[in-house]
């Protein structure tokens, strides 16, 4: 289902089975990603800490996680680590989110097995467009 319109919110495109896990320390980020997840009409669970993040997503196997970098505990390339080398998680798109602008940690992120890379701070469209992109199948494979 597809809302469409010139006001804000246009085009909302509405997930209703997709779960996105956000593994997220500081309440009001992780409340305006929750809201804007929400908006958007997936369902959301929210984590604070690096083990909180791995545990929920074996539980709850979501759709997608947006995992912050600089989590108490466990930060989230030590998860992102163990959630690529989990099979029961593997295939699970992770979306990164940080302040963190060095492009070594951006590369590092990336190679490790990260979907996609949203800079804080961040637009609602940047997080949106990098969550709609990791549920995405992929293209398929033109003719050799």
């Amino acid at each position: 289902m597809q809302a469409g319109g010139a006001s804000r919110g246009a085009s909302m495109t509405f997930h209703s089975a997709a779960l996105i896990l956000v593994a997220e320390d500081d309440p009001d980020i992780a409340l305006l990603v929750g809201l804007q997840l929400k908006r958007a009409g997936y369902a959301v669970a929210v984590v604070e800490t690096g083990s909180a993040a791995f545990d929920r997503a074996l539980e709850l196997r979501p759709s997608a996680i947006v995992l912050d970098l600089a989590l108490p505990g466990e930060d989230g390339f030590a998860v992102l680590d163990r959630l690529q080398s989990d099979p029961r998680t593997r295939g699970t798109p992770v979306i990164l989110l940080s302040a963190t602008v060095q492009e070594s940690k951006i590369s590092d992120g990336l190679a490790r097995g990260a979907t996609a890379y949203v800079k804080k701070p961040f637009g609602a469209e940047d997080l949106l467009a990098a969550v709609t992109a990791a549920l995405s199948p992929p293209a398929p494979a033109g003719p050799a």
